[in-house]
C-alpha cells in the first residue's frame, strides 16, 4: 500500500506532552494517529463522544462571571477596612 504524509498544525506544548505519553507507552505518534484513523474509517464514527463542555455553556459562563464579580466585590470591601 502506498504511503502519504499528513501534516497538521498542533500546539507545541500539546505535541511535547503527546510525545512524552507515547514514549512512556512504547509507541510513536504515527502509530497512534494511524490507529485513530483506522478506527474512524472502520466504525464510521469517532471513537469518543463529542459533547458540549458544560463549563462553556452560556448559562454557566454567566454564573461564573457573577461569582467572579461577587468575589472581587467581597475582596474590595475587605481591603477597604
Amino acid at each position: 500500500m502506498a504511503q502519504t504524509n499528513l501534516n497538521i498544525p498542533i500546539d507545541e506544548k500539546l505535541k511535547k506532552e503527546l510525545e512524552e505519553f507515547c514514549s512512556n507507552a512504547g509507541i510513536d505518534i504515527s502509530a497512534v494517529i494511524n490507529m485513530l484513523i483506522k478506527t474512524i474509517v472502520k466504525e464510521q464514527k469517532l471513537p469518543f463522544g463529542i459533547t458540549m463542555d458544560s463549563l462553556s455553556s452560556g448559562e454557566n459562563i454567566k454564573q461564573l462571571k457573577k461569582v467572579i464579580s461577587d468575589v472581587k466585590s467581597v475582596k474590595t470591601k475587605l481591603t477597604e477596612r
